[in-house]
């Protein structure tokens, strides 16, 4: 049996873990306020950078990865800042006059 490179496993499980949070995605949010939808945006965004860093660490683009990394980490923050600690203010202010798509 070929021994298998601990990168290309921890790429395999990484790609499992996408696909059961891309179902999460699908079901949509829980409520329809603003409040959620535009977390649920951004945590999007965050699975988005998270498919490409992916895709950079297969490559052995280790640098632009690192780039790569530290968007989906900013976006991971700014989805949970949205949800849990935004003042009601802070959201209105980022989605007054846009249309959220969920």
């Amino acid at each position: 049996m070929k021994a298998v490179h601990p990168l290309a496993d921890l790429l395999n499980q990484s790609q499992k873990l996408y696909q059961d949070i891309d179902k999460i995605f699908d079901v949509g949010p829980y409520d329809l306020n603003r409040r959620t939808i535009a977390s649920k945006l951004i945590a999007q965004v965050a699975v988005e950078h998270w498919s490409s860093l992916m895709l950079l660490i297969e490559k052995e683009n280790y640098t632009t990865a690192i780039g790569v990394f530290r968007l989906q980490l900013e976006s991971v923050v700014r989805a949970t800042w949205l949800l849990y600690a935004a003042s009601d203010s802070h959201i209105r202010k980022l989605t007054d006059g846009k249309a959220l798509v969920h």
